[in-house]
């Protein structure tokens, strides 16, 4: 277990890796995005999912990137309403599965476009959101 005073560093740190395989695959992460995911981890340590902040944060990136999926972990949301999820994507052509935390802790949302991505079997526990599927071919 990271230790409290390490957490947003190894959080960041994390980001950066993942920046880097997402580059490899043609996916393209600015700066503004690491001070966005610094942000987020400030608000994540107070409320996570449950803070308005944070859902300001998630809509603006989602509406900004339009990425094909989302995954968001450390929720700490119980229950997500359809409305909700829709509104973080901007449209109700999403696709969704969670595991819903247990009180404060744990949560993980994970959100992909219907028009780009179709889940053939989801499997859902309390540590993990497990998604196969396919990517639509475009012309």
């Amino acid at each position: 277990m990271i230790p409290p005073d390490q957490r947003q560093n190894a959080i960041l740190q994390e980001f950066v890796s993942t920046k880097a395989v997402g580059k490899i695959l043609g996916i393209d992460a600015d700066d503004r995005s690491v001070d966005l995911v610094r942000k987020m981890i400030e608000e994540e340590e107070n409320q996570g999912l449950g803070s308005a902040v944070k859902k300001r944060y998630l809509s603006k990136l989602i509406k900004e990137r339009r990425p094909q999926i989302m995954l968001v972990q450390e929720t700490k949301v119980e229950i997500f309403e359809k409305a909700v999820i829709q509104r973080f994507w901007g449209n109700a052509e999403v696709e969704y599965a969670e595991s819903r935390a247990v009180g404060a802790s744990r949560g993980i949302l994970t959100m992909s476009n219907k028009e780009d991505f179709k889940s053939n079997n989801i499997i859902v526990n309390r540590n993990l959101v497990l998604i196969a599927g396919s990517y639509f071919q475009f012309d």
